[in-house]
């Protein structure tokens, strides 16, 4: 063989010997241990059924438009029945999607009615625990509170019920009773007025004996990780313990102050730590390789380090990360008419966007008066713009970039051990804006869902930030376990958007009082609003002839408040730019509504409520990815079952995930009780 090709082979050789030496800096694919696996995203956007998705494309890209949820290729309707009741619970449906059988509504979390239980797997807790006892990354994200949420605590702890928050948080990071290792302490200790003796490992006062760790744990819910007491950061109190200058200062992510709280409630000031055990189990997850964060700053800080973690020197920069940036949910989940009325929030005013401050990231681009058009001026997430009692809870990380950190981390992770991960992502807000009947956090909560889809669906189409860091080999599911509130569009004509926007709840339009206010108390607060646009009431049970029932509609900021506009559709501009066809627009409006109707582009409407309830409604779960063909696939998943296309349960959402996660098809676990251990 000649020199020159005798050199040819020589590098051939070395490129092929240097890419499988280095292949984890450089490729995310065909993973040695993953061929027929992959990661597994689920994304729950709690509460949302097909009538909360039209409202949101509507509102947000017009009813022509499409959303990242849209974009999604493979559905099936799902069923969410629990064992005993027709309308899932939270909780009942939380746990069975992590565990793959049907529970009993109420109390079920991550156990059936206090039952313990094994997955339909067989294995003793949820997909989650069992891909991390399987050395698999796993990672969750809430915008609501991290561990009382069942979207995403069910999945990782265990309780007789819902209402158990400090027990949850504690084995988030601790794990679940039984399954902790040694206890390390002495005495009994009580926490959320249960008792635990000396002999229960769940009150092991070592974190670090605990289930092995989720890697990413991001949402809300501050105050159930720390004691009762604790001072928060900026006060005399908090001074005392850690000096005058560092408790003058924001938290940093070399010095997080983990010896006082941060944030209250911004629309129920006081929700302060709660822990009546006396651990600081934020402390205690850092004492563990827990990077702790709770700020924006500090959620920055971190995801500039991980952005640009990229070379080789460091490819897998990936820390264990627990963020928490809200005292209890991230969002503020109340009525808009209580938010906006001052002396029902403990910020003077209420909870409104003054003028000059800095816009939601939804209408950041736009100018003041187009963005309180759009969205009005509502707090609905973290605290007011430099407000004193939560100075460090303005502008939280919003569900998407959530997500896009923790994909970042657990991808990373993958790579290095060559086993897939598995996160659940909840937004929450979607769920609990719509059981207080809130319009405008209901449709900017489907807008940040949305977000966190579109993020997953980069990730998972390696676009974007993700070109070098995505990974086609993953499912991306998304299913929802109810109808909260039961959101309907109702479509409206007449009126203008011109005139002064003042949308500030006004009381009923008869003068009755509501929520402690009267049309007349308000006079000086609305005389100057344009009651063309206004939205009032609609009318239900008509059979009861002139007793029928008037209900109040949302608008913009509630009741009696100027309605929403839809994004331009496909005739905006033609139905605002003079075309004849419109010539004969029919001018004389609704009743219930009043004022004359013009042709323009933004087509208004109004959100009413069926109940404040979680509904059985109509939810499609949409999935793309790997194995998401099933949810469209004409055979079964198993012989003798019918094909997902046909029966989509709630437990199938874990069959699909373990599927994707171990490459094993599990029998159906519809008409199975769930397994003692």
């Amino acid at each position: 063989m000649k020199a020159g090709k005798i050199r040819i082979v020589f590098y051939i050789l070395l490129v092929m010997v240097l890419s499988i030496l280095f292949s984890p800096l450089w490729t995310d694919h065909d993973k040695e241990g993953m061929r027929g696996v992959g990661n597994a995203i689920f994304i729950h956007p709690d509460g949302s059924g097909l009538n909360h998705w039209d409202a949101a494309r509507m509102f947000w890209e017009g009813p022509d438009g499409v959303l990242e949820w849209d974009k999604l290729p493979n559905m099936a309707v799902y069923r969410g029945h629990n064992a005993d009741q027709l309308t899932s619970t939270s909780n009942g449906g939380a746990t069975a999607h992590a565990f793959g059988v049907k529970v009993q509504g109420p109390d079920s979390y991550g156990r059936d009615r206090g039952r313990e239980i094994r997955a339909l797997s067989g294995f003793s807790g949820s997909y989650l625990r069992e891909a991390a006892y399987n050395g698999h990354p796993i990672g969750i994200v809430n915008d609501g509170d991290i561990a009382g949420e069942p979207g995403t605590g069910a999945f990782l702890a265990e309780t007789d019920n819902r209402g158990q928050p400090e027990a949850h948080s504690l084995q988030l990071i601790a794990g679940r009773p039984g399954f902790n290792g040694p206890r390390t302490c002495p005495g009994d200790q009580t926490m959320d007025g249960v008792t635990f003796d000396q002999a229960d490992p769940n009150a092991d006062c070592d974190v670090t004996d605990g289930e092995p760790d989720p890697q990413v744990i991001l949402g809300g819910g501050e105050r159930f990780f720390l004691p009762s007491g604790m001072p928060q950061l900026g006060t005399p109190e908090c001074e005392a313990i850690i000096g005058a200058e560092r408790n003058s200062s924001p938290p940093t992510l070399d010095d997080p102050k983990l010896a006082c709280f941060i944030h209250q409630g911004p629309e129920d000031f006081g929700r302060q730590p709660t822990r009546d055990d006396g651990r600081n189990l934020l402390q205690e997850a850092a004492d563990d390789g827990y990077l702790v964060i709770r700020t924006r700053g500090e959620f920055d800080a971190l995801m500039e380090k991980i952005r640009k973690a990229r070379s080789r020197e460091n490819p897998f920069h990936a820390p264990k990360v627990l963020g928490l940036f809200a005292a209890d949910d991230i969002f503020n989940d109340e009525e808009e008419e209580k938010l906006a009325t001052p002396g029902k929030t403990p910020t003077e005013g209420g909870l409104l966007r003054d003028p000059g401050d800095p816009l939601p990231y939804e209408v950041a681009g736009l100018e003041d008066d187009a963005a309180n058009r759009k969205i009005g001026r509502l707090v609905l997430w973290g605290a007011k713009y430099e407000d004193p009692l939560n100075p460090y809870s303005f502008n939280p990380p919003t569900p998407a970039e959530m997500v896009e950190m923790a994909l970042l981390i657990l991808e990373r992770k993958a790579n290095k051990v060559r086993k897939p991960f598995a996160l659940v992502a909840e937004v929450e807000s979607t769920d609990n804006m719509s059981n207080q009947n809130n319009a405008v956090g209901s449709l900017r909560a489907l807008k940040r869902a949305d977000d966190m889809i579109g993020v997953a669906r980069d990730f998972q189409n390696e676009r974007g930030m993700f070109q070098r860091e995505g990974d086609r080999k993953t499912l991306l599911l998304t299913a929802a376990d109810s109808d909260a509130g039961a959101l309907q569009v109702i479509a409206l004509r007449g009126g203008t958007i011109d005139g002064t926007f003042n949308p500030i709840f006004c009381g009923d339009p008869d003068g009755e009082t509501n929520n402690g206010n009267t049309l007349d108390d308000n006079k000086n607060i609305c005389e100057d609003r344009d009651p063309g646009m206004t939205v009032t009431r609609t009318t239900v049970n008509p059979q009861f002839g002139s007793s029928a029932i008037n209900v109040n509609v949302d608008g913009i900021e509630g009741w009696n408040t100027p309605a929403f506009l839809a994004a331009p559709d496909a005739l905006s501009a033609k139905r605002s730019g003079g075309d004849p066809v419109f010539d004969n627009f029919d001018n004389t409006g609704l009743s219930s509504y009043g004022g004359d109707t013009e042709t323009y582009a933004f087509l208004p409407f109004a959100i009413g409520w069926a109940s404040v309830q979680d509904m059985a409604g109509a939810i499609l779960s949409r999935a793309e990815g790997m194995n998401a063909y099933l949810l469209n696939s004409r055979d079964p998943f198993s012989p003798g079952e019918p094909p997902l296309s046909e029966r989509f349960d709630n437990t199938d959402v874990y069959r699909l995930v373990y599927l994707t996660l171990f490459g094993k098809r599990l029998r159906t676990g519809v008409g199975q009780i769930a397994s003692d251990r």
